[in-house]
Parts: structure tokens; C-alpha cells; sequence
């Protein structure tokens, strides 16, 4: 199923025109950042009415976006459609300007898998264009042991079915929130993480439950997968939660990865407990892994609405995101959050493929209750933080305002003052997710991307910016210049 959004009915002004803000820190230049009015991606569901009711239609969250590195107007993108449905992907050959949607095949029951629907996508596009999506296989009873990953020769036209890069039947230690790059050294090359549940028991015989962080790696552009090899097994009271894989230079991987405390019974999380980040480096494609180094730590807290007393799902300590750039350098930003109304935006760097790494270095306010930070690296060095902060909310009123915002360094380092992409929207009117961490959902990650002159960001927002579901995609070009006149943050 295709269904085209084109720039003159997507490019709905949000009263946001193109904005522009001169950057501390970048020398005699005067360098400047652009972003125009975000871009609709998204309309009516492509899945059809027989693939079942969804409690969410029309409604997209959890976006992935990867460009082709040769030829960066080339694009494609993922979310969860019809949350909680399954993904869709959608693909632009003009740097962003239009968008196809297409629905892979063998991600739900209605499209050819066995499983009920998939979850979790994760994009990367390698060397000649070849785009790469992992995602996470869902049955009746949640989340299954096993990952799979689809692939694309067209830029994400046309999908494989999946081919399972690890599958274990009549388990119920199920696989979660699998990521995934595709080498840019080494054509073929893919690399994918995941956390596994284990299910074991503490010496005295209570039980106990836990994540470990896995790898698998593909020779062969994703055809077949190598045995899952486990990067990190956690110390007793601890479970690992979320990991990602990065290729910051030639023949070496970096893993990251979250912990969190486990609570006294060993089988939830510690509610407040610690949250410790790690990284893991491999000099050898993934054969060997290094013992974890420590990167940053937190508390385990999510932001709160705090005037209807429910949770933010996406506003949680233990989520990061990260990216890596070319010459070992890599960036992980997380948010460290305090309390149900405090959270601080943290990122830390790495230049020497994840040898050494820089201190936390803090980019907002806690009362601004920033979430949902996404990292990217573009082609000249700068690095972007795009988040969602609730700065914007007035106590009382209606609506729980909140917006997306983009931060940029020239290094990494001293970053500039923030631009808004799109609008104020209103997250109360977002999907409430289920299980065991309820609460208002965009998503645990966005779209973000670098470009050789700028960045590309994918993004949710909900209403009233949202006008076909209770949230929409929209697609936002950024551009870094060094020449022409400041502007001034808005």
C-alpha cells in the first residue's frame, strides 16, 4: 500500500516560521541554525480496517530516521502505526520535501507474520543505499523471544519479509527494545543489540528476574545472523534495561547501555534506586567485548502529570539515545529525572571510540521537565540534542503543554542556544500506555539524523498540532550556516 504526502498539502504552517538563532562558541563565523515549518508525514492508517480494531488509529509514536550517507536526500523512516499496531515506513527522495508511506510485509498478522503485530523499529542505511529495520516480534501475550530485522535495496520502497536474527521457541525470556547500525566502513556489515529477559534464582532459592544485554552481527547484508553473544550480564540487584549499538570508526563498535537497581523482591525495579550508564567497546567487529565502563548514572524517577496524577511513560531516567560521528567519537544523552516535576537534559562524549569519556555535561532547566532526548552527529563535527520539555505549561489550565526543542555544539561541547521545532501541543490528549510502566507515550526515542550541512528530525506531536490521530509524524530539515546575518532565539 503507498500513500504519497507531498510539501504543498503537508506543509502546514504551525505558526513557526522558519526560525534563526546565532551559537555561542563557533568562532569568528557567525554560524547560524534554520529550521522550517515541520512537514506532515503521516495521515490516515495504511493498514486496512481487516487487520483488527486499535484503541489508537490514525495515531503514530516511537519514530526512527536514517538517511543515506552517498546521498543524504534520501530518506527513510519508522514509527509505530496505530499505536499499538504495528510499524509503517515512510521514504523521501528529496531530502524531506515529500514522503511515501509503505507498509513492510510479515511485521503483523495481517500482513503475513505469525505473530500478532511488531514493535520497537529501529532504522540504519549502509553503504549503496541498503536501509536496514529491526524490530521487536509481539504475541498474544507480549513481547516474544526473538528479533528480526527486514531489509530494503530501494531506500525503502520495497521490504523483505523479516529474517529472524535470533528466535528461541517455548521461551517466555522475552527479547526487548532491540537497535541497530548498519557499518559505514564495511558494506554488508549490520550490527543489532537487544536486552533479553533471564529468569533465574538467588542462593537462597527466591527467584529473580533480570535483563542482559545481547549482540549479533550479519557478513551478509542481514540474510543470516551470527549466534547471540552476550555484551554484559549484571552484577546480582541489578537488571539491564535499555542498549545501543554505534560504529564510530573503522573495525570498532561501541555498546551502550542502561542498569537499573532492582527492588528487595529481585524481580521489579527499585522505584528512586540507581540508574548507572555503560559502555562497552569491541576492536574486533563484535568477536570480543571489553568490560563495561561507567558513563553517567541517575535516579529511577518518571515526570508525573502532576494535575491529573498519571504518569509520563516517555519521561524516565533509565531511556537514552546516543550517536556516533567518524574518528571515534560518540555522543549518549539521557535524562536524569529527580522527581515527578524535575528532570535534567545530560550528555556525555566520548573522542577516542569510547576509551576515555567526557564528564556529564547538564543542557536545561529541571523545572523545564526536559524528556525524550534524542543525539545526532553531523558530516562537519556538530552535534544536536532534540527533546520535549514542558517549560510552556501553565499550572492549571486544560491542556499539558509541551513542545520539541533542538540544542546544537559546533564540538560537543558549549552548546548554543535552543530553536523550537513545531508547535505547543497538548501531551494529555497523547496515547496512555499499558504493562508495567503506564503513563502518556510518544515514544522512548524520535527521529533524529545528521546530515553533512545539518540535521533531519521525525518527530510526534499530539493535538491540536495532530489532526488526524491523537498524534502525527511531522519532518523538520535543520540547517547549520556560517554565513549571513544572526538571528535571535525565539
Amino acid at each position: 500500500m503507498l500513500i504519497r504526502r507531498n510539501s504543498a498539502l503537508a506543509g502546514i504552517a504551525l505558526g513557526a516560521a522558519a526560525a534563526i538563532v546565532l551559537l555561542t562558541g563557533w568562532g569568528q563565523a557567525a554560524a547560524a541554525l534554520e529550521a522550517s515549518a515541520p512537514i506532515r508525514v503521516t495521515g490516515a492508517s495504511p493498514y486496512p480496517a481487516s487487520c483488527g480494531a486499535t484503541p489508537y488509529p490514525d495515531t503514530e509514536v516511537e519514530f526512527s530516521l536514517a538517511a543515506d550517507r552517498a546521498r543524504p536526500e534520501r530518506l527513510v523512516g519508522a514509527w509505530i502505526q496505530d499505536a499499538p499496531r504495528t510499524p509503517a515506513v515512510a521514504y523521501s527522495r528529496d531530502g524531506g520535501a515529500s514522503w511515501n508511506v509503505v507498509v513492510p510485509p510479515g511485521l503483523a498478522a495481517c500482513t503475513g507474520s505469525e505473530y500478532l503485530r511488531s514493535s520497537d523499529p529501529w532504522l540504519s542505511v549502509g553503504p549503496g543505499g541498503v536501509a536496514y529495520l529491526v524490530t521487536l516480534p509481539v504475541g498474544a501475550g507480549g513481547a516474544a523471544p526473538a528479533v528480526q530485522v527486514s531489509r530494503s535495496d530501494d531506500g525503502g520502497a520495497t521490504w523483505s519479509f523479516p529474517v529472524f536474527v535470533e528466535r528461541r521457541t517455548g521461551s517466555v525470556e522475552s527479547d526487548d527494545k532491540p537497535t541497530l547500525v548498519a557499518d559505514p566502513y564495511r558494506a554488508g556489515s549490520v550490527y543489532v543489540s537487544w536486552s533479553r529477559l533471564r529468569v533465574g534464582s538467588t542462593p537462597t532459592g527466591a527467584p529473580t528476574v533480570f535483563s542482559s544485554v545481547e549482540f549479533s552481527r550479519s557478513r551478509d547484508g542481514a540474510l543470516t545472523w551470527s549466534a547471540a553473544k552476550t555484551i554484559d550480564t549484571p552484577p546480582a540487584g541489578w537488571t539491564d534495561a535499555d542498549a545501543q549499538i554505534l560504529a564510530p570508526a573503522p573495525g570498532e563498535l561501541l555498546c551502550v547501555f542502561s542498569r537499573r537497581e532492582l527492588a528487595a523482591n529481585n524481580v521489579l525495579s527499585l522505584p528512586g534506586g540507581r540508574v548507572e550508564f555503560y559502555a562497552a567497546r569491541s576492536d574486533d567487529g563484535g568477536s570480543s567485548w571489553s568490560a563495561p565502563r561507567l558513563i553517567g548514572e541517575g535516579r529511577s524517577f518518571y515526570l508525573q502529570d502532576e494535575e491529573t496524577s498519571t504518569q509520563i511513560r516517555s519521561g524516565t531516567t533509565h531511556v537514552f539515545n546516543a550517536a556516533a560521528g567518524t574518528e571515534g567519537r560518540a555522543y549518549v544523552a539521557w535524562t536524569n529525572v529527580s522527581s515527578g516535576d524535575a528532570s535534567q537534559l545530560v550528555i556525555v562524549g566520548t573522542r577516542d571510540g569510547g576509551r576515555t569519556w567526557s564528564h556529564p555535561h547538564r543542557l536545561a532547566k529541571p523545572s523545564d521537565r526536559p524528556m525524550i532526548p534524542d543525539v545526532a552527529v553531523a558530516g562537519s563535527g556538530a552535534v544536536a540534542v532534540r527533546f520535549y520539555d514542558l517549560r510552556e505549561d501553565q499550572a492549571g489550565d486544560a491542556a499539558l503543554s509541551t513542545r520539541s526543542w533542538l540544542r546544537v555544539s559546533r564540538n560537543g561541547k558549549g552548546f548554543g542556544r535552543e530553536i523550537p521545532l513545531g508547535d505547543v501541543f497538548d501531551l494529555r490528549t497523547a496515547p496512555v500506555a499499558g504493562g508495567f510502566t503506564p503513563g502518556r507515550f510518544l515514544g522512548e526515542y524520535q527521529g533524529l539524523v545528521g546530515l553533512q550541512a545539518g540535521f533531519a528530525a521525525l518527530f510526534a506531536q499530539a493535538r491540536p498540532i495532530a489532526q488526524i490521530g491523537a498524534t502525527d509524524g511531522f519532518f523538520s530539515p535543520v540547517e547549520l550556516s556560517t554565513h549571513g546575518p544572526p538571528g535571535k532565539a525565539r
